[in-house]
Protein backbone atom coordinates (compact mmCIF):
# COMPACT_ATOMS: atom_id res chain seq x y z
CA UNK A 1 0.00 0.00 0.00
CA UNK A 2 2.70 2.20 0.97
CA UNK A 3 4.83 1.71 -2.00
CA UNK A 4 1.59 2.24 -4.41
CA UNK A 5 0.94 5.81 -3.14
CA UNK A 6 5.21 6.61 -3.47
CA UNK A 7 4.67 5.72 -6.93
CA UNK A 8 1.44 7.73 -7.78
CA UNK A 9 3.28 10.41 -5.80
CA UNK A 10 6.20 9.97 -8.49
CA UNK A 11 3.86 9.97 -11.52
CA UNK A 12 2.09 13.37 -10.21
CA UNK A 13 5.27 15.40 -9.82
CA UNK A 14 6.88 13.86 -12.80
CA UNK A 15 3.82 14.95 -14.68
CA UNK A 16 3.71 18.84 -13.13
CA UNK A 17 0.56 18.11 -12.12
CA UNK A 18 0.32 20.38 -8.76
CA UNK A 19 -3.02 20.83 -8.29
CA UNK A 20 -3.46 16.95 -8.39
CA UNK A 21 -0.48 16.94 -6.34
CA UNK A 22 -2.08 18.72 -3.80
CA UNK A 23 -5.08 16.90 -3.51
CA UNK A 24 -3.04 13.51 -3.71
CA UNK A 25 -1.33 15.10 -0.25
CA UNK A 26 -4.34 16.78 1.02
CA UNK A 27 -5.89 13.00 0.90
CA UNK A 28 -2.67 11.85 2.28
CA UNK A 29 -3.40 13.76 5.20
CA UNK A 30 -7.06 12.57 6.09
CA UNK A 31 -6.37 9.22 5.76
CA UNK A 32 -3.47 9.59 8.18
CA UNK A 33 -6.24 11.61 10.47
CA UNK A 34 -8.59 8.77 10.08
CA UNK A 35 -6.05 6.19 11.22
CA UNK A 36 -5.29 8.44 14.14
CA UNK A 37 -8.24 9.11 15.21
CA UNK A 38 -9.50 5.24 14.86
CA UNK A 39 -6.65 4.05 16.75
CA UNK A 40 -7.89 7.16 19.93
CA UNK A 41 -11.44 5.14 19.33
CA UNK A 42 -10.19 1.93 19.58
CA UNK A 43 -7.98 2.46 22.35
CA UNK A 44 -10.22 4.75 24.13
CA UNK A 45 -12.66 1.82 23.94
CA UNK A 46 -10.53 -0.96 25.52
CA UNK A 47 -10.10 1.34 27.96
CA UNK A 48 -13.25 1.53 29.04
CA UNK A 49 -13.38 -1.83 28.89
CA UNK A 50 -10.74 -2.44 31.39
CA UNK A 51 -12.50 0.32 33.75
CA UNK A 52 -15.81 -1.66 32.86
CA UNK A 53 -14.75 -4.88 34.25
CA UNK A 54 -12.60 -3.06 37.17
CA UNK A 55 -15.96 -1.85 38.40
CA UNK A 56 -18.27 -4.28 37.87
CA UNK A 57 -15.21 -6.65 39.93
CA UNK A 58 -15.29 -3.92 42.87
CA UNK A 59 -18.69 -4.15 42.51
CA UNK A 60 -19.10 -7.65 42.91
CA UNK A 61 -16.57 -7.49 46.08
CA UNK A 62 -18.94 -4.59 47.64
CA UNK A 63 -22.18 -6.83 46.94
CA UNK A 64 -20.36 -9.78 49.30
CA UNK A 65 -19.22 -7.12 51.90
CA UNK A 66 -22.62 -6.15 51.90
CA UNK A 67 -24.03 -9.81 51.96
CA UNK A 68 -22.01 -10.18 55.15
CA UNK A 69 -22.81 -7.11 56.90
CA UNK A 70 -26.39 -8.30 55.93
CA UNK A 71 -25.77 -11.37 57.98
CA UNK A 72 -24.03 -10.44 60.82
CA UNK A 73 -27.30 -7.91 61.12
CA UNK A 74 -29.27 -10.95 60.96
CA UNK A 75 -27.69 -12.14 64.06
CA UNK A 76 -27.57 -9.16 65.62
CA UNK A 77 -31.38 -8.73 65.90
CA UNK A 78 -32.08 -12.61 66.13
CA UNK A 79 -29.96 -11.75 69.44
CA UNK A 80 -31.36 -8.97 70.80
CA UNK A 81 -34.68 -10.71 69.93
CA UNK A 82 -34.04 -13.40 72.51
CA UNK A 83 -32.63 -10.54 74.81
CA UNK A 84 -35.79 -8.58 74.45
CA UNK A 85 -38.06 -11.84 75.45
CA UNK A 86 -35.53 -11.79 78.76
CA UNK A 87 -35.96 -8.04 79.70
CA UNK A 88 -39.88 -8.47 79.89
CA UNK A 89 -39.59 -11.58 81.62
CA UNK A 90 -37.43 -9.80 84.07
CA UNK A 91 -39.70 -6.67 83.88
CA UNK A 92 -42.85 -8.80 84.81
CA UNK A 93 -42.39 -11.71 86.80
CA UNK A 94 -41.28 -11.98 90.28
CA UNK A 95 -38.06 -13.78 90.13
CA UNK A 96 -37.00 -16.75 93.14
CA UNK A 97 -33.22 -17.21 93.67
CA UNK A 98 -33.48 -20.50 92.68
CA UNK A 99 -34.29 -19.42 89.01
CA UNK A 100 -31.63 -16.70 88.95
CA UNK A 101 -28.73 -19.25 90.39
CA UNK A 102 -30.29 -21.75 87.01
CA UNK A 103 -30.73 -19.70 84.39
CA UNK A 104 -27.63 -17.18 83.97
CA UNK A 105 -28.62 -15.47 80.76
CA UNK A 106 -30.81 -13.79 83.29
CA UNK A 107 -27.77 -13.48 85.97
CA UNK A 108 -25.83 -11.68 82.58
CA UNK A 109 -28.85 -9.99 80.61
CA UNK A 110 -27.47 -6.18 80.77
CA UNK A 111 -23.92 -7.29 80.81
CA UNK A 112 -23.33 -8.52 77.39
CA UNK A 113 -23.42 -7.18 73.84
CA UNK A 114 -22.71 -8.32 70.43
CA UNK A 115 -21.60 -5.94 67.67
CA UNK A 116 -21.54 -4.72 64.29
CA UNK A 117 -17.83 -4.67 62.71
CA UNK A 118 -18.32 -2.93 58.98
CA UNK A 119 -16.36 -4.09 55.78
CA UNK A 120 -16.73 -1.70 53.24
CA UNK A 121 -13.44 -1.81 51.22
CA UNK A 122 -14.58 -2.33 47.95
CA UNK A 123 -17.33 0.31 48.93
CA UNK A 124 -14.33 2.99 49.53
CA UNK A 125 -13.07 1.90 45.88
CA UNK A 126 -16.16 2.42 44.24
CA UNK A 127 -16.27 6.02 46.16
CA UNK A 128 -13.09 6.91 44.71
CA UNK A 129 -14.17 6.06 41.38
CA UNK A 130 -16.69 8.39 41.38
CA UNK A 131 -15.74 10.88 39.30
CA UNK A 132 -15.25 8.08 36.44
CA UNK A 133 -18.46 5.89 37.38
CA UNK A 134 -20.92 5.38 33.51
CA UNK A 135 -24.25 7.11 34.53
CA UNK A 136 -25.69 3.38 34.84
CA UNK A 137 -23.86 2.58 37.76
CA UNK A 138 -24.57 6.05 39.57
CA UNK A 139 -28.00 4.63 41.22
CA UNK A 140 -26.15 1.74 42.80
CA UNK A 141 -23.55 3.95 44.36
CA UNK A 142 -26.22 5.59 45.52
CA UNK A 143 -27.72 3.16 47.69
CA UNK A 144 -24.79 2.24 49.16
CA UNK A 145 -23.94 5.75 49.84
CA UNK A 146 -27.63 5.29 51.56
CA UNK A 147 -26.00 1.89 53.76
CA UNK A 148 -22.82 3.06 54.45
CA UNK A 149 -23.08 6.90 55.32
CA UNK A 150 -26.54 7.48 55.95
CA UNK A 151 -27.20 4.56 58.14
CA UNK A 152 -24.00 3.19 59.28
CA UNK A 153 -23.53 6.12 61.56
CA UNK A 154 -26.60 5.92 63.66
CA UNK A 155 -25.50 1.87 64.04
CA UNK A 156 -22.00 2.66 65.33
CA UNK A 157 -23.53 5.65 67.73
CA UNK A 158 -25.65 3.29 69.22
CA UNK A 159 -23.67 0.36 69.47
CA UNK A 160 -20.80 2.51 71.61
CA UNK A 161 -23.78 4.32 73.81
CA UNK A 162 -24.44 0.15 74.85
CA UNK A 163 -21.16 0.00 75.24
CA UNK A 164 -20.38 2.54 77.14
CA UNK A 165 -23.81 1.79 79.63
CA UNK A 166 -22.62 -1.58 80.17
CA UNK A 167 -18.91 -0.28 81.18
CA UNK A 168 -20.72 2.12 83.37
CA UNK A 169 -22.60 -0.88 85.09
CA UNK A 170 -19.36 -2.24 85.71
CA UNK A 171 -17.60 0.28 86.64
CA UNK A 172 -20.08 0.91 89.13
CA UNK A 173 -20.71 -2.57 90.63
CA UNK A 174 -16.46 -2.43 91.22
CA UNK A 175 -16.69 0.37 93.53
CA UNK A 176 -20.26 -0.27 95.13
CA UNK A 177 -20.72 -3.96 95.36
CA UNK A 178 -18.67 -6.11 97.93
CA UNK A 179 -19.95 -9.18 95.45
CA UNK A 180 -18.92 -7.49 92.26
CA UNK A 181 -15.47 -9.43 91.75
CA UNK A 182 -16.82 -12.93 92.41
CA UNK A 183 -19.81 -11.62 90.08
CA UNK A 184 -17.36 -10.58 87.15
CA UNK A 185 -15.82 -13.94 86.96
CA UNK A 186 -18.96 -16.00 87.24
CA UNK A 187 -19.22 -16.57 90.88
CA UNK A 188 -22.68 -15.90 92.27
CA UNK A 189 -22.98 -15.10 95.82
CA UNK A 190 -25.60 -14.97 97.81
CA UNK A 191 -25.12 -11.13 98.47
CA UNK A 192 -25.40 -10.56 93.98
CA UNK A 193 -28.21 -13.02 94.16
CA UNK A 194 -30.37 -10.28 96.85
CA UNK A 195 -28.95 -7.72 94.67
CA UNK A 196 -30.69 -8.81 91.84
CA UNK A 197 -33.95 -9.87 93.39
CA UNK A 198 -34.62 -6.61 95.77
CA UNK A 199 -32.30 -3.86 94.48
CA UNK A 200 -34.22 -0.98 92.59
CA UNK A 201 -31.52 -0.19 90.86
CA UNK A 202 -30.81 -3.58 88.99
CA UNK A 203 -34.78 -3.29 87.22
CA UNK A 204 -33.93 0.29 86.26
CA UNK A 205 -30.56 -0.94 84.87
CA UNK A 206 -32.36 -3.82 82.84
CA UNK A 207 -35.02 -0.96 81.99
CA UNK A 208 -32.39 1.27 80.87
CA UNK A 209 -30.43 -1.34 79.17
CA UNK A 210 -33.72 -2.38 76.96
CA UNK A 211 -34.26 1.49 75.56
CA UNK A 212 -30.48 1.59 74.70
CA UNK A 213 -30.56 -2.39 72.92
CA UNK A 214 -33.86 -1.41 71.49
CA UNK A 215 -32.83 1.64 69.41
CA UNK A 216 -29.34 -0.17 68.89
CA UNK A 217 -31.52 -2.83 66.76
CA UNK A 218 -33.97 -0.54 65.06
CA UNK A 219 -30.93 1.14 63.72
CA UNK A 220 -29.53 -2.25 62.74
CA UNK A 221 -32.67 -3.04 60.99
CA UNK A 222 -32.91 0.56 59.18
CA UNK A 223 -28.78 -1.00 57.96
CA UNK A 224 -30.18 -4.07 57.18
CA UNK A 225 -32.80 -2.94 54.99
CA UNK A 226 -30.95 -0.69 53.15
CA UNK A 227 -28.07 -3.05 52.08
CA UNK A 228 -31.10 -5.92 51.05
CA UNK A 229 -31.65 -3.10 48.69
CA UNK A 230 -28.27 -1.82 47.78
CA UNK A 231 -27.19 -6.00 47.16
CA UNK A 232 -30.43 -6.08 45.18
CA UNK A 233 -29.24 -2.67 42.84
CA UNK A 234 -25.99 -4.80 42.39
CA UNK A 235 -27.74 -8.20 41.23
CA UNK A 236 -29.36 -5.88 38.65
CA UNK A 237 -26.08 -4.59 36.81
CA UNK A 238 -24.20 -7.71 37.73
CA UNK A 239 -24.58 -10.92 35.10
CA UNK A 240 -26.57 -13.85 36.00
CA UNK A 241 -24.24 -16.01 37.11
CA UNK A 242 -23.29 -13.77 40.07
CA UNK A 243 -27.24 -12.89 40.57
CA UNK A 244 -27.94 -14.34 44.74
CA UNK A 245 -30.79 -14.00 46.69
CA UNK A 246 -30.14 -12.87 50.80
CA UNK A 247 -33.94 -14.15 51.67
CA UNK A 248 -35.11 -17.89 51.03
CA UNK A 249 -38.38 -16.80 50.44
CA UNK A 250 -39.82 -20.47 50.16
CA UNK A 251 -38.45 -20.61 53.81
CA UNK A 252 -41.29 -17.84 54.87
CA UNK A 253 -44.43 -19.58 52.34
CA UNK A 254 -46.38 -20.50 55.41
CA UNK A 255 -46.52 -16.96 56.47
CA UNK A 256 -48.60 -15.56 53.57
CA UNK A 257 -52.28 -15.26 54.25
CA UNK A 258 -54.68 -13.05 56.24
CA UNK A 259 -54.42 -11.60 59.82
CA UNK A 260 -56.76 -10.15 61.95
CA UNK A 261 -57.70 -8.84 65.61
CA UNK A 262 -60.89 -6.95 65.67
CA UNK A 263 -61.06 -4.30 62.99
CA UNK A 264 -57.00 -4.40 62.60
CA UNK A 265 -55.97 -6.69 59.39
CA UNK A 266 -52.98 -7.72 57.88
CA UNK A 267 -52.23 -9.49 54.50
CA UNK A 268 -49.26 -10.88 53.80
CA UNK A 269 -48.06 -12.11 50.03
CA UNK A 270 -45.03 -12.77 48.29
CA UNK A 271 -43.46 -12.34 45.07
CA UNK A 272 -40.02 -13.75 43.34
CA UNK A 273 -38.24 -11.63 45.21
CA UNK A 274 -39.88 -9.83 48.32
CA UNK A 275 -42.44 -10.98 50.86
CA UNK A 276 -45.27 -7.78 51.17
CA UNK A 277 -47.53 -6.52 54.16
CA UNK A 278 -50.87 -5.36 52.85
CA UNK A 279 -53.06 -3.54 55.69
CA UNK A 280 -55.61 -0.59 55.60
CA UNK A 281 -52.73 1.90 55.16
CA UNK A 282 -51.33 0.52 52.47
CA UNK A 283 -48.69 -1.82 51.83
CA UNK A 284 -45.02 -1.74 52.77
CA UNK A 285 -41.81 -4.69 52.09
CA UNK A 286 -41.62 -7.44 54.71
CA UNK A 287 -38.26 -8.48 55.87
CA UNK A 288 -37.70 -12.15 57.49
CA UNK A 289 -34.93 -12.47 60.00
CA UNK A 290 -35.67 -16.06 61.32
CA UNK A 291 -37.78 -18.62 61.60
CA UNK A 292 -40.31 -16.70 63.51
CA UNK A 293 -38.85 -13.13 63.13
CA UNK A 294 -39.32 -10.00 60.98
CA UNK A 295 -39.24 -6.28 60.28
CA UNK A 296 -40.89 -3.92 58.29
CA UNK A 297 -37.42 -1.36 58.03
CA UNK A 298 -37.63 -0.54 61.96
CA UNK A 299 -40.30 -2.07 63.16
CA UNK A 300 -40.52 -5.74 64.39
CA UNK A 301 -43.21 -8.43 64.26
CA UNK A 302 -43.24 -12.29 65.38
CA UNK A 303 -44.62 -15.19 63.76
CA UNK A 304 -45.81 -17.45 66.67
CA UNK A 305 -48.41 -19.65 68.03
CA UNK A 306 -50.12 -17.43 70.74
CA UNK A 307 -52.34 -19.87 73.00
CA UNK A 308 -53.09 -23.25 72.14
CA UNK A 309 -51.28 -25.10 69.19
CA UNK A 310 -53.92 -24.25 66.72
CA UNK A 311 -53.68 -20.43 66.93
CA UNK A 312 -51.07 -18.69 64.72
CA UNK A 313 -50.21 -15.29 63.96
CA UNK A 314 -48.41 -12.44 64.58
CA UNK A 315 -47.48 -10.82 67.97
CA UNK A 316 -46.68 -7.04 67.34
CA UNK A 317 -44.78 -5.69 70.55
CA UNK A 318 -44.98 -2.10 71.59
CA UNK A 319 -42.98 -1.15 74.81
CA UNK A 320 -44.33 -4.24 77.20
CA UNK A 321 -48.02 -4.13 75.17
CA UNK A 322 -48.62 -7.01 72.83
CA UNK A 323 -51.33 -7.31 69.84
CA UNK A 324 -52.13 -10.83 68.79
CA UNK A 325 -53.29 -11.28 64.93
CA UNK A 326 -54.64 -14.47 64.72
CA UNK A 327 -54.35 -16.48 61.42
CA UNK A 328 -57.58 -16.59 59.55
CA UNK A 329 -56.64 -18.32 56.35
Amino acid sequence: MLRFFRQLRQKVLKDNKVTKYLLYALGEVVLVIIGILIAVSLNNANEARKQDKKIRTTLSLAQQEIRNAVNISTRIISFYAQKDSLVRYALTTELSAAELKVNRDLLFLIKTEMRLTLENDAYHTLVKLSDDLPEKYTGTLEKLKSTYQGRWPFVEQAQNELADKILAYNEEDVKEAPWASDYLTGNITDEAIDYFLNDFRHKNRIASYWNSSGELVTQVAHFRTAGIYAYREINSLLSEEHKESLIDLKSYTHWVGRYESGEIWFEIETNDSSMLLKGTSGSTELFPVGPQLFHIDGLFGRFRFSGDSTQVGINLTSGLNELFLKKVR
